[in-house]
């Protein structure tokens, strides 16, 4: 976005970028290390606090064996929200 001021023939201009309210700082899971079979909680954290309604977060793996909830909501005001990762026997 672009702001402009105009005085006595001349117009100065300076941008200006317009972030989201909150984003994802930090993603993280606890314990880090797991047997196949068990499970862990995961934590995701907004820079910032959600918005009115809450925050709804995609999550996704890379990795069959891996299982974690489609999304997951930061509630409004908060910050962080929790949720469970499940594994598979994994065959290695």
């Amino acid at each position: 976005m672009n702001i402009s001021a105009s005085y006595g023939g001349r117009t100065q201009s300076v941008s200006l970028t317009v972030l989201p309210s909150s984003v994802v700082s930090s993603l993280s899971v606890s314990p880090a290390s797991v047997k196949g079979g068990t499970a862990a909680t995961g934590t995701v954290t907004l820079n910032g606090p959600a918005p009115a309604g809450g925050a709804q977060v995609a999550l996704s793996r890379d990795n069959p064996a891996v299982h974690v909830p489609a999304t997951v909501t930061v509630a409004a005001g908060a910050t962080s929200a929790t949720f469970n990762v499940t594994t598979s026997q994994w065959p290695h």
